[in-house]
């Protein structure tokens, strides 16, 4: 049952892509279901002796991210994942406060 709006499923899942296993193929199978795909190609964890991506993005629309890249940070052995969104919304973000002013509304 592919999803029609734009989504993405994110996370640390814990599975190497670089490896076939039964925990790769379900965790593939699923999504691959629900038409997303799997756009994280470089390591993000590596050690002195191994190299593994386990922070995953799926999205079911390429054109939907862009820009996604992996960073090195000092509070973890996994690099972060930061990507740019190609998205326009039907209604802007933010938070907005109408105000009438009934001062003139009234006899006095």
């Amino acid at each position: 049952m592919p999803l029609h709006e734009p989504t993405i499923v994110l996370g640390d899942f814990n599975t190497d892509w670089l490896k076939k296993s039964p925990l790769r193929k379900n965790v593939e199978t699923l999504m691959s279901l629900n038409g997303l795909r799997q756009l994280v190609n470089e390591p993000t964890r590596v050690k002195t002796t191994t190299k593994s991506v386990i922070d995953l993005v799926f999205s079911n629309s390429q054109n939907f991210i862009n820009q996604l890249q992996e960073l090195k940070t000092d509070i973890s052995d996994n690099f972060a994942v930061r990507f740019n969104l190609k998205y326009k919304t039907k209604q802007p973000f933010g938070y907005y406060k109408t105000q009438r002013d009934l001062s003139n509304s009234y006899d006095r």
